[in-house]
């Protein structure tokens, strides 16, 4: 049957009734409140739950470009050239700083460089650097067996700590392109930035191994 009242005369009607404790309305009492609490609860867990979610999303997103900075702490790149001087390139993240070591205790054809010094920032910023905080990315330069090695040219042996473990991967000297394009960089990037020309010959040379 359809509803012939309007709403102000329903209200009054409903106002008009005196009667208490009647059983539609102990029924109400019994079940409605019963009914609300769970819905609160259950709409309060959904919310933190949906709360938990987005911040897991957040973290997730803020942490995606820097998950892998995180756990390379100190890389080594030692270069092993067939005919110069072996160096080492030294990064500490701790610290923010770049070393290139030179091996000086065999001569080859000019004097002995001397170490150089930069801050990791601007070497990030200038070379590709970053690739290698990726244990993913070190592993992907290891030696190839199935491929063809080389008698001279120059190879790698790249130590990395990762967390609180320490490893390294040796590269021979058929390595691949994109570690090769990488290092080409992170030397041109290093003669640039040194005033010394012993230094600056030295980098030069080790450049060409590279082209």
């Amino acid at each position: 049957m359809a509803d012939v009242h309007t709403r102000e005369i329903r209200s009054k009607n409903v106002t008009d009734i005196k009667s208490k404790n009647t059983k539609p309305e102990m029924l109400v009492r019994k079940f409605l409140p019963g009914r609300a609490l769970n819905y609160l609860i259950c709409f309060a867990l959904f919310q933190i739950a949906i709360q938990s979610c987005h911040n897991r999303e957040r973290i997730k997103k803020e942490t995606k470009s820097t998950a892998t900075d995180t756990v390379i702490r100190f890389l080594t790149i030692n270069f092993y050239p067939s005919f110069t001087n072996p160096c080492m390139l030294h990064v500490d993240r701790v610290a923010k700083t770049v070393m290139l070591i030179v091996d000086t205790t065999k001569r080859f054809r000019y004097l002995r460089p001397g170490n150089l010094s930069l801050s990791l920032p601007d070497f990030e910023a200038n070379t590709e650097i970053k690739k290698f905080y990726s244990p993913a990315y070190i592993l992907s330069n290891r030696i190839d067996t199935t491929r063809s090695l080389m008698l001279d040219g120059i190879s790698f042996l790249i130590n990395y700590t990762e967390g609180d473990k320490e490893d390294s991967i040796y590269t021979g000297n058929n390595f691949p392109a994109q570690l090769g394009n990488n290092l080409l960089k992170q030397v041109l990037y290093l003669e640039s930035r040194t005033n010394d020309k012993v230094m600056k010959k030295y980098l030069n040379n080790l450049a060409g191994y590279f082209r």
